[in-house]
């Protein structure tokens, strides 16, 4: 009884007067949640300024939704971002380089604005916060409310830094205590060969493992409890089939030149980061690194890109008398566009954005003085020669061999660089089609997606080789069969695949890398080893994107450089042409061998027409049942009519013969032959009367027995007969 009189009479005290001292209710554990958003390249709304659909995947608006829900669920929460933020978009392409806001002192910069509105604590400066010039750059790192770091990009041959390398935050706990976070950035050095001149060269990079280790102990002398490391750098090594392969160098530059993407060794040579955020790479990971000095485990995380997700790390802190210390870190993932479920976006974040917006769309959808005659497509640019490759070609040769500074560029053939920007894999909307008619800026951004500069560089037929070779891992090895084995290597992005005007190339699937390349010949000679050419491309493959050869600081040797943006020259083009008729001139083909089916030929007439009827990742299964929402797809698009028809699953004969009549008809191809055709086993008279037109036009030649099956499934095989058949009744290939 005494000892529970003494215990009430102390609780009574403690009611009373409370814990004075925080002896009693201080906690000592604790949790603190850290948000990452990552390479979101100006995507602030779900609107496509293409197409004008307000249904696009990612986008900040949509991630908005999840970090206030994560910031209602939990305490302690803090947000950033690891770079490649203002560039990348419509809306950063008009207010970064065509209406920039630096030259309006009344307009905020959007993405500074943006941020700020949702109290960012700090982010990483990616390699393309330069690309668009120090204005642009400098305007928003001004505007910005948050700290923009970078602890490795200094003063042209200075050691004096350009950014401030790190911050000490104070993060105010819900229990009233405090944390101090500690967050340093670096950037991966790649910009300075990439977009070094449009800043001319005024910052270079320094290294970032020898940055980052010169760094944190000071943050650990100004008492960071919490060691952020923020990076815009690749880890280092990447998987392929299994295997580690290392993916840390840059192409084409010097030696001593730092390492592009190194997450991976900062975090096992440099004790004291609890957790390294990362970007660059668009691929999302969670995984730990043992660190070599102390034998700490490290999280390393990285979010989806463009807004298509958020990365969640959790950190379980123990407090001690010289502070808090990291005793758990996990991480996950989230996304934002998962199949099905799209994150809602934050209403209130879009209407804040609106200003922006509406400027941008204004601005794209005003049309220029031109027109197309055919539509323009990017479908298929994986896998054949497509008339948007051709208009990119064209336009860059056009434009060198046009400028007045061509001297250098001209003493050699010129030849041009194409690659698909959209090509399926941002889901089946994802490509370029701009159809028949005027193209606005929208249509001129579609077709050429990116900021890019262009450029000419000196290549020999050695590396000219080469580089095609290394393009050619955009194809799986083929062992022939029926379409079975998909063309596409899942590996390799496609923005990679890299397709050269001006020489006239044979690609062989069927053989191992390097060693694809059978034919290679200009103006109908092959090409020596030590023949001379310019070769158009962008800053990008220039500075060494890619890991091209013959290209890179150091290797490649610059011939054109205007500093004008592809995407211009090809608005000029339009306008002088007035109406463009843009049509692939098949250059490079797939050599005929990498198919076993009796239905080969048509499929390779078709590719070499420019027409694929393979699924996204390059498969034919010429032996499966066709599907009947892409046989019509591919009817329209091919034969160019605008059939609508409520078609589902498989596609029987009857109803795939239809379509096809339907389509010819449209097109006023007369019948052939006026024989009549007799069909045992068909007595619906419309499918007699399309059997009889089709026949007449050598389309459909019957079964076996003469005899038509109209309720069996149409198989891809007799799809690639019938299209390749009717393009060829109509001439087109």
């Amino acid at each position: 009884m005494k000892k529970l009189s003494l215990l009430l009479v102390a609780l009574m005290l403690i009611s009373a007067f409370g814990p004075a001292s925080g002896a009693f209710a201080a906690e000592t554990e604790t949790e603190l949640v850290l948000l990452q958003t990552t390479d979101l390249h100006g995507y602030m709304v779900p609107y496509d300024y293409f197409s004008g659909s307000t249904n696009k995947k990612g986008s900040l608006a949509r991630v908005v939704t999840l970090i206030d829900q994560l910031r209602d669920e939990n305490d302690n929460v803090m947000l950033f971002d690891t770079g490649d933020t203002i560039q990348g978009s419509s809306l950063a392409y008009y207010w970064g380089v065509k209406n920039p806001t630096a030259d309006l002192p009344d307009v905020e910069n959007p993405f500074a604005y943006a941020m700020d509105y949702l109290d960012y604590d700090a982010m990483v400066l990616g390699n393309h916060e330069f690309q668009n010039g120090l204005t642009a750059l400098h305007d928003f790192v001004d505007d910005a409310d948050f700290p923009t770091l970078s602890c490795n990009t200094v003063y042209e041959g200075t050691d004096e830094l350009v950014f401030e390398p790190y911050v000490v935050l104070d993060k105010e706990l819900a229990n009233g205590d405090s944390v101090k976070v500690g967050v340093l950035g670096v950037t991966t050095p790649g910009w300075y060969p990439w977009y070094g001149s449009k800043i001319d060269y005024e910052y270079e990079p320094l290294d970032q493992v020898e940055s980052v280790a010169k760094y944190v102990p000071m943050l650990q002398d100004e008492g960071a409890d919490v060691i952020v490391l923020l990076s815009h750098s690749g880890l280092g090594y990447k998987m392929v089939n299994g295997e580690m392969v290392m993916d840390n160098r840059l192409a084409g530059v010097n030696e001593d030149f730092p390492v592009e993407n190194a997450v991976d060794q900062m975090a096992k040579t440099v004790p004291g980061i609890d957790v390294v955020m990362y970007g660059h790479t668009h691929s999302t990971n969670v995984t730990y690194v043992t660190n070599e000095v102390s034998g700490d485990d490290v999280l390393v995380i990285q979010g989806k890109q463009h807004g298509r997700g958020l990365s969640i790390t959790r950190l379980q802190l123990e407090k001690t008398n010289a502070g808090w210390d990291v005793i758990e870190a996990t991480g996950e993932t989230v996304n934002t566009d998962a199949k099905g479920a799209y994150t809602e976006p934050d209403a209130d974040f879009v209407e804040a954005m609106s200003f922006y917006h509406d400027a941008t769309v204004e601005y794209m959808e005003g049309n220029i003085a031109g027109a197309t005659d055919v539509e323009i497509t990017s479908r298929g640019s994986r896998i054949t020669d497509t008339n948007m490759i051709q208009l990119i070609t064209d336009v860059q040769t056009w434009a060198i061999e046009n400028s007045e500074l061509n001297a250098e560029a001209m003493k050699n053939p010129v030849l041009s660089m194409a690659a698909p920007f959209r090509y399926g894999a941002g889901g089946p909307d994802d490509y370029t089609d701009i159809p028949e008619g005027e193209i606005s800026l929208a249509g001129v951004g579609n077709i050429y997606l990116y900021d890019d500069i262009l450029v000419a560089i000196e290549i020999t037929g050695e590396n000219l080789k080469a580089y095609l070779e290394h393009a050619a891992t955009n194809f799986n090895q083929i062992t022939p069969g029926s379409g079975d084995m998909p063309l596409i290597n899942p590996e390799f992005q496609g923005y990679y695949y890299d397709q050269i005007d001006g020489v006239e190339y044979v690609i062989d699937v069927t053989r191992p890398l390097g060693d694809r390349i059978v034919s290679l010949t200009f103006e109908g000679s092959p090409v020596a080893a030590d023949d001379v050419f310019t070769l158009a491309m962008n800053n990008y493959r220039a500075g060494g994107g890619g890991n091209f050869p013959g290209t890179g600081v150091g290797q490649a040797t610059v011939v054109y450089d205007e500093g004008a943006e592809t995407r211009d020259f090809l608005s000029d083009y339009i306008t002088e042409q007035e109406v463009i008729v843009t049509e692939a001139d098949h250059n490079w083909t797939l050599a005929p061998n990498f198919l076993n089916h009796w239905a080969e030929d048509y499929v390779y007439d078709l590719l070499n027409g420019g027409y694929s009827t393979a699924d996204d990742e390059g498969g034919f299964y010429l032996k499966s049942n066709a599907d009947a929402t892409r046989y019509l797809a591919n009817l329209n698009r091919f034969l160019d009519v605008d059939l609508v028809a409520e078609v589902d699953g498989d596609i029987a004969r009857d109803e795939a013969i239809a379509l096809l009549a339907d389509a010819l008809q449209a097109r006023g191809v007369a019948s052939g032959t006026a024989a009549a055709v007799a069909f045992g086993d068909v007595s619906d008279a419309d499918t007699t009367a399309d059997l009889a037109y089709l026949t007449s036009l050598s389309l459909i030649s019957g079964t076996g027995n003469g005899q038509f099956a109209p309720d069996r499934a149409l198989n891809n095989a007799e799809m690639n007969v019938v299209l390749a058949k009717a393009l060829n009744t109509l001439g087109e290939i």
